[in-house]
């Protein structure tokens, strides 16, 4: 049985296209898109309001009990997370700056100590010389 002859032909080129004209209708493009954070940072508009997605990677303890006290107090998670993080980032002017509480002197002498104390027992065994 003899072999079948396959047509083959070439391809015609595509027509050339100006590379200039190209460029200008992107720029154009991009002059009447709105200014973005980012470009793959989608931002969602409800009513007046801007929103910007983001995704959050928490410990999974914090997560949970988040979604408790956001059922507790009826509250949306995305509420209460942008207000925790407005009052952690852009503190109130007028509110004094947080009092952070110091541990009495003879406590720090103990802690102290016994943190030379354990650093010593630690040396002592050295698990990462064996």
């Amino acid at each position: 049985m003899p072999k079948k002859q396959v047509a083959v032909s070439l391809r015609k080129p595509p027509p050339a296209v100006d590379p200039d004209a190209f460029v200008k209708a992107d720029e154009t493009a991009d002059a009447a898109a709105k200014p973005r954070a980012h470009a793959l940072d989608p931002i969602v508009t409800h009513g007046s309001r801007e929103y910007r997605e983001m995704t959050l990677y928490i410990p999974a303890h914090i997560a949970r009990d988040l979604s408790f006290f956001c059922m507790d107090q009826n509250r949306d998670v995305n509420g209460v997370v942008s207000e925790a993080v407005s009052k952690f980032v852009v503190p109130d002017s007028a509110a004094p700056a947080p009092v952070i509480p110091q541990a009495p002197p003879a406590l720090r002498v103990q802690i102290a100590e016994l943190s030379k104390q354990s650093f010593r027992a630690l040396w002592a065994r050295r698990p990462w010389a064996t």
